[in-house]
Parts: structure tokens; sequence; C-alpha cells
């Protein structure tokens, strides 16, 4: 790993940014219920390309929830990184016996930064950085109560401001798009779900969604406005997850099929595909072996696959299969030859003896991405989970984990 931090250090303004900026990703969330179960994590994560200069993708973040915060029907989310925290209070049965409200508050730096990558080339000249604060509101219905599968209905809407400045190395005549009031109404369904853990032992879901965003300054930006800002963007997307375990032999597997579609888009909010941080969303659009955000697309079919074997310890070291591939529909600008994407991986999971821990260390390898050297590339990818509450981990009923948002921020923790 060949992390640069002289020249950074350089340049006083943005060191204190450099040091504590986290790559925050469970954001400003869509939720499928008021999370029940008391959870205390810490969560870090980190990817490493081995070819080529790509925008460094990492996380480290606190998570907490509380139910029965102060009173009974009261629930407290927090998610806590150095420059960004998101929180949500969730009230039980305000609207009647099956229906929950959150209100939620989020902000702080580097959420709603931007990373340039086209056909394999980090951009840093048209990458900038985004900083911003939301305000939401957010309606969980529960539509089947004598049901143990549940099946939730969502609305959410929220407002937030975004303020965008440039990181060091943006062009000096590439101008930046204008501060933005963003408005946002999202609708779901989903029956069932999976924890925001990293090994949950049992996870179904099937859900879809629609969120409309409609921008305040919807104005060119660029060279010479070689670029702009779509006024209103819809998205839609549909996911199929199973997560189990094979109890004869101990394995467990995890696999997902997403689908997803945009309506008017724009390069800051198409969807991106690329990088191996599994807790990087809950619609985590996983390429092992390439970049973080690599590839930028109007519709994608996505499938993610993961494997563990059990090897030495009583299971608490195991070998991990991780692979997942895709075919997209490039954002103009973004196109390269061939709309097919595929990247396997293998490596450890570890974990201790009474769950406080879990660490993943794995290589993996993209196949279609693009370098200097031809086609094909590597990473090495770690995650950590540390668990407050392992003594009372995994017995409760299967609850939703975090929402779905692209990983954002920190390209810059590192110097690269």
């Amino acid at each position: 790993m060949n992390f640069i931090f002289k020249k950074r250090f350089k340049n006083k303004k943005l060191l204190a940014w450099d040091f504590c900026l986290v790559l925050f990703i469970l954001s400003l969330t869509v939720q499928g219920q008021i999370d029940p179960i008391k959870r205390d994590l810490i969560q870090v994560g980190y990817n490493q390309p081995l070819q080529g200069r790509g925008p460094v993708a990492g996380y480290m973040y606190y998570y907490m929830n509380r139910p029965e915060f102060i009173r009974t029907n009261l629930s407290l989310r927090l998610v806590l990184a150095p420059v960004f925290l998101d929180s949500e209070l969730g009230i039980k049965n305000l609207l009647g016996p099956n229906t929950d409200v959150g209100i939620g508050i989020a902000g702080g730096g580097f959420a709603d930064s931007y990373s340039e990558i086209v056909k394999g080339n980090w951009v840093r000249e048209e990458s900038f950085l985004g900083h911003g604060a939301e305000v939401n509101i957010g309606l969980y219905h529960r539509i089947n109560p004598s049901s143990e599968l549940p099946i939730f209905g969502v609305i959410k809407s929220g407002l937030k401001y975004t303020t965008y400045s440039r990181d060091s190395a943006t062009a000096d005549n590439f101008e930046l798009p204008q501060d933005q009031v963003l408005y946002s109404i999202r609708a779901g369904i989903r029956m069932g779900g999976s924890e925001p853990v990293l090994s949950a032992p049992i996870g179904f879901e099937i859900s879809g969604w629609v969120e409309t965003l409609f921008r305040t300054e919807p104005t060119g930006y660029g060279f010479n406005n070689d670029r702009h800002v779509e006024p209103q963007s819809t998205f839609l997307w549909t996911r199929v997850l199973w997560e189990n375990s094979i109890p004869q032999i101990e394995h467990k597997y995890k696999v997902s099929l997403t689908l997803g579609t945009a309506i008017d888009p724009d390069r800051l909010n198409a969807w991106r595909l690329g990088g191996w941080l599994p807790l990087g969303s809950e619609w985590a659009l996983n390429l092992p072996g390439y970049y973080f955000n690599e590839i930028t697309a109007k519709r994608y079919a996505h499938l993610d696959t993961k494997y563990t074997m059990p090897i030495a310890y009583d299971g608490r070291i195991s070998l991990i299969f991780i692979g997942s591939g895709a075919w997209v529909d490039y954002m103009e600008g973004f196109s390269q030859p061939g709309r097919w994407h595929a990247g396997v991986g293998g490596g450890f999971n570890i974990k201790s003896a009474s769950g406080l821990w879990i660490m993943t260390i794995a290589y993996a390898h993209g196949f279609e991405s693009i370098r200097s050297g031809g086609k094909g590339s590597d990473v090495i990818a770690a995650v950590c989970q540390i668990d407050l509450e392992a003594k009372n981990k995994y017995k409760h009923e299967l609850v939703r984990p975090l929402g779905p948002r692209k990983l954002r921020g920190l390209d810059w923790l590192f110097g690269k």
C-alpha cells in the first residue's frame, strides 16, 4: 500500500479534514421499520487498489440503536462518524397500532462529495467535495401484523441542503455545481429483511422502491457548463435476497439480485457500482476488484454472492469466497467496451470466541475494469465489526438494515 501523506500534510487547511474525514456509508437512509433491537456496533472497512490510482474507499462509524428510549414507545437510532451524524427518533404506533413514525436529522462533512471516474481513470481535476444537512420524516406501516414474516410499507420525505467546495486537485477552471436544496420522496414495500451486520445467521427479503429527487438549482457546471444538474430524477429498484446456513457443515451463503433503473439521472445521483464493502449500503452494488463507484450507470442488473466455510478453531476461522456480476447501461460520457462486469475474490473470516469482533481480509480481482495495462485489476479488502452487544447477538426476529445509499465522502483520507 502506497499511502502518500507528505503532500497532504503541506496543506494545513486540508490537514484536519483529511485526518478525521471518514467515508460515511449509512447516511440519510430509508428504513423498513423502527428497529426493535438494542445495538452497539463499530464498523470499519477499507479497499486498497493494487493497480492504478482510484478514490480511497473506507469507512469507520459507530451505530447505536436504543429501543424504549426514555419511553416504551420511543426508539433512537444514531450513526456517528468523525464528521457526520445521522439520527432518527422512532415513535411506535403514533398513527395507529401498526404505523410507526420516524423523524430524522443528519448532517456534516463530505457526504455528498463526488469522484469522476471514466474508463478506469480517476479524474481528480473534475472531482470535488460536498457537505450538507437533512431533515426527514418517515412512515412505516406493518401490513401483516399477525404474520411472522413482516411486510412493511414505507413512505419517506426529506429536505436536504448541499454545498460544494473544491478539493486540492480540482481544476481552477472547473466550475462547481450551485449549492442545492433537494427535496426527496420515497415509497416502497419490503417483505422480510437482513440485519445490518457483517454476518447474520439468516436473511430473506423481497422489496421494491421508487424515489424522486427535486433540485432547486438545476444549472450547468464543469468546463464551460459541459455537464448539468437535472431538476428532477426518479429511481426505481427491486431486490431479492436470501442468506442462510447449512447446519450439518456450518457453511453460510448469501445471494442477492438487484435491478435498478433511473429516469433523467445526472452525474451526481446516477447508480454507481464497484468495490467490495459489504456494509456500503443496504443495496451495496459490489464489484470485487474494481475501484469503489467505478461504474456509472442509468440501469443495471446486479448479482452478489458470498460463501463461507469454517476451517479451524471451532469455526472461528473460515474461508470466504465472494463474487459479483452486473449488466449495465452506462450514463452518457461513461461508456466503455462491453456492458458486463464481474469480480471474484477470496480470503479469511476471523472472529473472537465471544463474538465481540469479526474481521474479513480478502483479495479480489475485477475482470472488465480498465487499467493502463489493459483489462483487469486487483484489490485488497479488509472489514471489521465490533459488536458491543455480542452477548445478545442474533436472538431476535428479522429486521431491516439501514436503507440504500451510495458510499460517498472521504476519497482523500490517505492523501492519494
